[in-house]
């Protein structure tokens, strides 16, 4: 995303109109699901080329994913653990999300 930009959908994503009024006039969209509390949701991802909303999420998967490594955590043996300790990405969106989007 940060590299080219673009449009990215999970392949179960169904589009019923054109993602032009969605898109236009925004740097970065995100999904947000409709649960209580609110989520963000890594199905629908678009921006803008060089976004520094991406830069924010690859630096805190690397720092999460330090710490989880000086912890000794990496590992199939341990997967459970990993993504609870880097957040997976659902949680890295939404932590730098909190910086860059204002949500």
């Amino acid at each position: 995303m940060h590299a080219i930009g673009g449009l990215y959908l999970d392949i179960d994503v169904e589009c019923f109109s054109p993602t032009d009024p969605l898109l236009s006039g925004r740097e970065v969209v995100l999904q947000l699901e409709d649960s209580s509390p609110k989520s963000l949701n890594n199905a629908v991802m678009a921006s803008v080329p060089g976004h520094p909303f991406w830069i924010k999420v690859v630096q805190l998967m690397l720092d999460r994913g330090s710490t989880a490594n000086e912890r000794g955590l990496f590992g199939l043996r341990d997967l459970g653990t990993v993504l609870k300790t880097t957040g997976g990405f659902e949680f890295i969106v939404k932590d730098s999300s909190r910086e860059h989007l204002q949500l």
